[in-house]
């Protein structure tokens, strides 16, 4: 965390007692770290798996970060934000993510993203974490 947001963070995190790592582990990646963060959708697909980020406002796209997204980058073949046609305009979009936009009606395409040939296999708490859903679901019905 660096920066005037990652100053803000670390007085944050000092007054609620949280530990705050200033330096990163040795052998530490970014594909190395499994996923925390949560998606809105994960689309399966014969090739693999896209992650879907559903944004509703500007303000919610603006706060996307790519700490947000790197593990989910690194464990599916496309990221894709979806949003009401012409929320965000495509040149916005961060490398290697796509822009699905619905109108209403119809869903297309503003930017297509890049494919991960080589994406990580998804943890196994990513399926222990949806079956747990869906079970919880399956009762309160």
């Amino acid at each position: 965390m660096t920066g005037p947001r990652g100053e803000w963070w670390r007085k944050h995190l000092a007054e609620t007692g949280a530990p705050v790592a200033y330096e990163l582990p040795d052998g530490w990646t970014p594909y190395n770290t499994p996923p925390v963060r949560r998606i809105d959708a994960l689309m399966r697909e014969t090739a693999g798996y896209t992650a879907i980020e559903i944004k509703v406002t500007r303000a919610d796209f603006k706060r996307d970060t790519h700490e947000k997204r790197r593990a989910w980058q690194a464990h599916t073949r496309r990221f894709i934000y979806a949003t009401p046609a012409g929320l965000i305009n495509p040149s916005e979009v961060p490398p290697g993510c796509g822009l699905w936009e619905f109108d209403g009606s119809r869903l297309t395409i503003a930017k297509k993203a890049s494919i991960n040939k080589e994406p990580l296999a998804l943890p196994r708490s990513v399926f222990d974490t949806m079956l747990y859903r869906v079970s919880n679901y399956e009762r309160a019905a």
